[in-house]
This record gives C-alpha cells, sequence and structure tokens, in this order.
C-alpha cells in the first residue's frame, strides 16, 4: 500500500499501520477470505504524501525497490488524494517553510500557514491544486509503469481522490471529483483495476479535520479494493 494518511489515521487519532481497523488491514483481511490464502498489508505511507510523492519514492528508494516490491502480488497506489485538494498557495512555497534558517521565522510561517490558508483557499475559489492536473496526468501512467517493473508484474490498484472537506482547505472540495475522473481514465488506459471513493466515504462522519475517514469509510473502501484486487488475480478463462 503506497499511501498517505488516510492508511494510519482514524477519525479520532493516528493509529498503527497495523491497527485492524484501518483499510490497509481490512483490504488484507478481505482478500484472505476471498482467495483462502494469507494476506498482509504493507503499508509505505506519510501525511501529505501526493502522486510526485510516491513517483520520487518509487523511483529513488533502493529498499523498496529491492526488498519490498519483489514480494508483493498486489500493490495499491493511493496517495492521489492529496493532488486534488485545494490550496491557497502554490505547494512549492509551502515546501519552502522547512528550510527557511531561522528558527523562529520557520514558527512564525507555519503559524500564518496554519492560521490563513483556509481563508485563502476560500478566497481564491480553490481554483489551485496541491499537485497541478498536467503533473498528476504526466506522473500517474509512468508511476504504475515503475511499480510494475520493480514488482515484477504485481497486480496495480488504482484509487482515486476521496472527497473532502478539510479546514485547512477551505471547507471547499472542487476537484476530487474530477481529480477521480482522471485517475479512472488512467487506469482503464494502464488496465489497471479501480476503486472510487467517492461513493465510499461519508464526509458527515469525517474526523473534525474533514479529511481522516470514520472507521465505516475505512471498512467500505479495504472490502472494495480487496474485491478488485480479487477479480484482478483471478486466473484468466480457459
Amino acid at each position: 500500500m503506497l499511501g498517505d494518511s488516510l492508511c494510519f489515521h482514524g477519525p479520532d487519532a493516528r493509529l498503527r499501520t497495523d491497527d485492524s481497523r484501518m483499510f490497509p488491514n481490512v483490504m488484507a483481511r478481505r482478500l484472505e477470505e476471498l482467495t483462502g490464502n494469507p494476506a498482509e498489508a504493507l503499508v509505505v505511507a506519510r501525511s501529505g504524501w501526493n502522486t510526485r510523492d510516491l513517483w520520487e519514492l518509487v523511483t529513488k528508494d533502493v529498499a523498496l525497490q529491492e526488498r519490498e516490491l519483489p514480494r508483493a502480488d498486489v500493490v495499491v497506489l493511493h496517495g492521489v488524494g492529496a493532488d486534488a485538494l485545494p490550496v491557497g498557495v502554490p505547494t512549492w512555497a509551502k515546501d519552502l517553510i522547512p528550510r527557511v534558517p531561522d528558527a523562529g521565522m520557520r514558527k512564525r510561517l507555519r503559524r500564518l500557514y496554519a492560521d490563513h490558508h483556509g481563508r485563502l483557499v476560500r478566497l481564491t475559489g480553490g481554483r489551485m491544486r496541491m499537485v497541478p492536473r498536467s503533473v498528476t496526468l504526466d506522473l500517474w501512467p509512468r508511476l504504475v509503469d515503475m511499480v510494475r517493473f520493480y514488482s515484477d508484474g504485481a497486480v496495480v490498484v488504482a484509487c482515486g481522490c476521496p472527497p473532502t472537506s478539510g479546514l485547512l482547505h477551505g471547507r471547499i472540495d472542487p476537484h476530487s471529483a474530477a481529480g477521480t475522473a482522471d485517475i479512472r481514465r488512467m487506469a482503464a488506459d494502464k488496465h489497471a483495476p479501480f476503486v472510487d471513493p467517492q461513493d465510499l466515504c461519508d464526509v458527515s462522519a469525517y474526523n473534525p479535520d474533514g479529511i481522516h475517514w470514520d472507521y465505516e469509510s475505512h471498512v467500505r473502501v479495504g472490502n472494495a479494493l480487496a474485491a478488485a484486487a480479487c477479480r484482478a488475480l483471478a486466473p484468466a478463462p480457459n
């Protein structure tokens, strides 16, 4: 499972990656039931990861390339939802904050970002995405190719962009549906099974931050991913 904080954050707090309520582990249990074979979820994820970060991970992390991916039968590309989050300032500008040399200035900039970013998103109508659409369209298909290369042909399951009502992102969601449509189309082009979280995640029951899912959404997404993976793993009819 290559993803973001949704892989390890519940409706109340951050949890262990092996917590049985998180959707990667729901998926593994359901796969065991469907296939009759043991399944274990390996989660490689970080808060805020997006397609750019997953591209860097898969192309540069030697341990993932040489040890983890070759062991995988199924790889879920989940960390694309953050691509479609609306932002009030370009992502590259936010990413420069940790590189500001003065500690006091870094702290002030982080506070300004946290206090005012949602307002900026609303003022701009959320026109900007965390990752520009052109970048997602360029990197995502290549990411599928790289995962297949290093895993020696593992099943790649694509997941679209979940709906959001994130406070930090202005409580608006102008891009997730269109972003999901993009992933659906690219997944079809790559013959990758696809799961649409738009109808599986209940925004009204999310964590108060408006981003992290309730446990019922984790169950629905995990089961849907398992079903998609199982169909792809099934032997072709004679």
